[in-house]
């Protein structure tokens, strides 16, 4: 019965399948986050692509360009009961391969697929540029990746990003949607919102497990897809970095006024601000969260994901004054970077 509805499916939508295809031009290179004697493994490999290390602060991926330039990036990876993938594939065709590191770590009950994946795009000087998302893995992997897509067989890799969200009751299944399409370009993963949703639909559908009356595929919304990639979100000329606050450990509940036995919202509560890790810019705007840190230096580029380093790294250019740039973003209507970039002269 099951083979019967899948030839079914692939006859109905065979038109939509026609201009996507499965990317596929990927090479699984190691796991890492399982880099320590304790699981009978070196604590360094070298791979084709770069040096693979686990430090106390990270995993740690060094290299050099062609004209020998070094550079470093530390990210943060899933170990423990979890595993972190590493592959090597040219996602945008530009003639070098790229590398893509692909976490997970099981979770409990419903949307068991969640990943962080971070890409290692190379640009024309061969150095990396940093991008992370949080997606979901296909029901069909047996290692962590990410959906990905080609339009044709040579065409750049499209990442469709996708949610999942427990159904409210009375349904007990899970709610997913497509949260964004991506295409590989100049070593930066753009957004894209297709005019046509009807190839991607079908794609997602054939790679999740829908149960029927439990689960439900929501209706992709590409207009209020908030953009995740390296597309800038703001290049000012003379943006600094003024002051880097650490969330405050005295600020972890959540307050609920109360006024003549009604709950009441207060908008811009300045405790709210209290439990959030923010940056604050030379324009006067508060940033919210993190970013990947990215410093071009003399000596080579160093990228910075895992938490504590990148608020030493983010302290160390506000305390220099140097100019930045901020990319991506992860939340509407809020300062929000994915990536935060600066240049040491």
């Amino acid at each position: 019965m099951k083979k019967l509805l899948a030839l079914l499916f692939v006859l109905v939508c065979g038109k939509c399948f026609a201009q996507l295809e499965k990317f596929s031009d990927m090479r699984y290179l190691a796991e890492i986050g399982h880099l320590d004697p304790f699981f009978g493994s070196p604590t360094s490999l070298k791979l084709a692509a770069a040096r693979v290390t686990n430090t106390s602060k990270g995993v740690l991926l060094e290299g050099r360009n062609q004209q020998g330039r070094a550079w470093r990036a530390l990210l943060d990876v899933a170990g423990g009961v979890g595993q972190t993938v590493l592959w090597e594939a040219d996602f945008d065709r530009n003639g070098r391969k790229d590398l893509m590191i692909a976490a997970y770590f099981p979770p409990n009950g419903r949307c068991l697929d969640p990943i962080d994946v971070c890409f290692l795009m190379f640009d024309s000087l061969g150095l990396p540029v940093p991008w992370a998302i949080r997606t979901r893995m296909p029901v069909w992997c047996k290692v962590p990746r990410p959906l990905l897509v080609q339009v044709g067989k040579d065409g750049p890799a499209e990442l469709v990003g996708t949610t999942c969200e427990y159904s409210q009751p009375p349904r007990f299944g899970e709610d997913r949607q497509i949260i964004g399409v991506y295409g590989a370009k100049n070593a930066h993963w753009q957004l894209t919102r297709p005019a046509d949703m009807g190839a991607y639909t079908a794609v997602v559908r054939a790679n999740y497990s829908f149960r029927a009356g439990d689960d439900v595929l929501l209706p992709a919304n590409p207009s209020a897809w908030i953009d995740s990639g390296n597309a800038p979100f703001s290049t000012a000329g003379g943006l600094r970095l003024t002051e880097v606050i650490g969330a405050s450990p005295d600020c972890r509940g959540v307050r609920i006024p109360i006024v003549d036995g009604r709950v009441e919202r207060i908008e811009n509560d300045p405790r709210d601000e209290l439990g959030k890790d923010r940056l604050r810019l030379s324009d006067g705007r508060t940033c919210f969260g993190w970013p990947v840190v990215v410093i071009d230096r003399r000596s080579g580029r160093e990228i910075i994901q895992t938490p504590g380093e990148r608020e030493r790294a983010l302290k160390e250019i506000a305390k220099k004054g140097l100019n930045t740039t901020l990319a991506g973003q992860t939340m509407a209507g809020q300062c929000s970077p994915t990536v935060l970039s600066a240049r040491e002269e």
